[in-house]
């Protein structure tokens, strides 16, 4: 009776083992030395590329950090950090004089102040159409920004009418309508093409203006006239680290999807953004980029954009880099009717930043790439989150640049281990079979020991012959 017993305690303790155990260096296929000072609790180290094509898990969860006596560390994944909360800008609509000049003559301005009560007005001629009674064309345009009160970031002018143009403005500023100082050259552009429209109307302003802006062409003014010109101020937003990490990639032409490419980033990179550089001037495409974690495609819709460079005498007019939101897809999916022959594509990412707690001595190393990890671990992790939520008391990590990459357990365990698996489960139901076989075994023995009782049901007498009994002693 008692090896049984014994057997089935076996048995469910077998049965309660966990599946899983601590993870050593060793389980990891490569890692990164880090040596933090020891002069705060904390250490912050950006994920380089190598890590980020070497992990298995979506959720970036097959990494851990060990300090030098092989024990785990708690650590904690965080994203970029974003400095201020998002807050438009005030905008308003400001009073705008054209400035015209003879054909051909000098360009200095000639500016007369008219002021009566309740009322005012400027009027602003070139010297030349002052002397001369010749025809005059509009040479640009005088901005007066005296009536706000905020300092203004940038104009942008909309334009009535119909009419393709392209052309470099020269933005000076002044604030008694002399001794103008220069500020920027911008182009501004508005054409149309196959139903399509690329329009450039806005002018960054590098430093607060004056009073007045002066924006004047450089060569013939366009045969369009704008109906209003909107200042603003900064826009106060969300601002990101600037990104530091460019991928330059290649688009691979889908035989099965015509006018498609995909580009394999080869891992899970926190993408930003991307750059389309034409390897020659006078592109134009629209582009439609989607993306996945299946390389047959065709993924999420992401963005659409039109991709471009323009040359305007030595001057060119290039697209800006395309923001995307944020996402770890590996296959990217480029669609362009117009094609991208030639183009040059890169992916722009900001790494994630790996948080963890300087406990025991170094050197420390943060192991990486396991394809066989059941989940990463969590108690650690919030932790880490609940010293980020005390506030100021907690000291700022120290920040890290991890050495060179070294080898643990090697590429094979980038592989996952189905014969392992099959070989635990086959263990776990061949113990789970050996318990309900025992439970059998002892049903059956305690049934066998209650019928040799004396005394018991089998083998007291049936009423029947109870009742015989007592008629023969009669």
């Amino acid at each position: 009776m008692k090896p049984l017993l014994l057997a089935a305690l076996l048995c469910s303790f077998f049965l309660g083992v966990p599946a899983h155990a601590r993870s050593l260096p060793e389980d990891f296929a490569y890692g990164l030395p880090l040596n933090p000072s020891g002069a705060t609790p904390f250490a912050e180290v950006e994920l380089p590329l190598a890590v980020y094509r070497t992990l298995t898990r979506a959720d970036l969860g097959d990494l851990r950090v060990f300090n030098g006596a092989g024990e785990e560390v708690p650590h904690l994944l965080r994203g970029p950090e974003a400095v201020v909360t998002e807050t438009p800008g005030a905008a308003r609509s400001v009073p705008f004089f054209p400035l015209r000049a003879a054909d051909g003559a000098d360009e200095a301005l000639a500016v007369r102040v008219a002021e009566a009560p309740g009322d005012w007005r400027v009027e602003i001629r070139s010297r030349s159409a002052v002397e001369s009674d010749g025809a005059t064309s509009v040479s640009g345009y005088l901005l007066d920004l005296g009536g706000l009160d905020f300092p203004v970031a940038q104009v942008e002018l909309h334009w009535e009418g119909g009419g393709d143009f392209f052309g470099e403005v020269e933005v000076a500023t002044s604030d008694q309508l002399k001794d103008w100082r220069p500020l920027t050259r911008v182009v501004l552009a508005r054409l149309d093409y196959q139903g399509r429209r690329l329009e450039h109307r806005r002018i960054g302003l590098p430093t607060a203006p004056g009073r007045y802006l002066r924006l004047r062409w450089r060569g013939s003014a366009p045969p369009v006239e704008p109906a209003r010109v909107i200042a603003s101020a900064r826009p106060s937003h969300a601002t990101l680290p600037e990104i530091r990490q460019w991928l330059p990639v290649t688009a691979t032409p889908l035989a099965e999807m015509p006018g498609v490419s995909r580009v394999d980033l080869g891992g899970r990179l926190p993408v930003a953004a991307l750059r389309v550089a034409f390897a020659e001037a006078n592109n134009l495409a629209r582009l439609r980029l989607s993306s996945g974690e299946n390389p047959e495609g065709p993924g999420r819709h992401r963005a659409e954009a039109l991709v471009y460079r323009l040359r305007f005498g030595e001057r060119e007019l290039v697209s800006a880099e395309l923001p995307l939101t944020a996402s770890r897809d590996r296959y990217w999916f480029l669609r362009s009717d117009d094609g991208l022959s030639g183009a040059r594509l890169e992916f722009g990412w900001r790494p994630d930043r790996l948080l963890f707690l300087v406990r025991g001595a170094g050197p420390f190393l943060l192991a990486y790439g396991n394809a066989n990890l059941n989940s990463p671990p969590t108690a650690g992790a919030e932790l880490l989150h609940s010293a980020e939520i005390a506030g100021a008391g907690v000291p700022a990590p120290e920040r890290l640049v991890p050495g060179d990459v070294v080898t643990l357990g090697g590429p094979e365990r980038l592989l996952p281990r189905r014969s392992s698996s099959s070989w635990r489960t086959l263990t776990l139901w061949g113990v789970l079979g050996l318990g309900v076989v025992l439970v059998g075994i002892l049903a059956w023995r305690l049934q066998r020991q209650l019928r040799e009782i004396p005394g018991s049901d089998a083998e007291s007498p049936s009423p029947d012959q109870a009742e015989g009994g007592r008629e023969n002693r009669d």
